[in-house]
């Protein structure tokens, strides 16, 4: 995962499974790692948000939360991201992950000075889906 000054080696997830058990809790360290990393990635912070992270992630989700599909902002009910679903869990996910693609100066950094032959960074992306969503690889795995 890529975090701009978040690097405790332990605290993402190892396993894909890691996630998933991860998403079907009401509490998760690795939750709010990813959390706090992602969210200061895309506010272009220089360090991670605690894990009161909520409220930013709610005000991002009011200004960006059309490109998610979500009837309504999940915060407006929820007070705690572990209550929401597992599938609004991870939908707000991959929604953070693309606005760290588009918005972060860390991340864009990171892709513009990455060379060009780098097996970490595929120009190309690796597939399509039958939606039409694009899907890129990043990193070793």
């Amino acid at each position: 995962m890529i975090s701009n000054t978040h690097t405790h080696p332990n605290s993402f997830a190892d396993r894909p499974q890691d996630l998933e058990r991860a998403l079907a809790m009401q509490t998760s360290d690795l939750l709010d790692d990813l959390l706090g990393s992602f969210l200061s990635n895309v506010l272009n912070r220089k360090k991670p948000l605690d894990k009161q992270y909520v409220k930013e992630l709610s005000k991002l989700i009011n200004s960006k939360g059309s490109e998610i599909d979500l009837d309504r902002n999940p915060f407006q009910k929820a007070s705690s991201f572990g209550v929401l679903s597992a599938s609004v869990k991870l939908r707000i996910l991959c929604a953070l992950v693309d606005w760290q693609l588009q918005d972060s100066n860390a991340v864009r950094s990171l892709i513009d000075t990455a060379p060009k032959a780098s097996p970490f960074l595929r120009a190309e992306p690796i597939g399509v889906d039958a939606e039409r969503r694009t899907y890129w690889h990043f990193g070793g795995t």
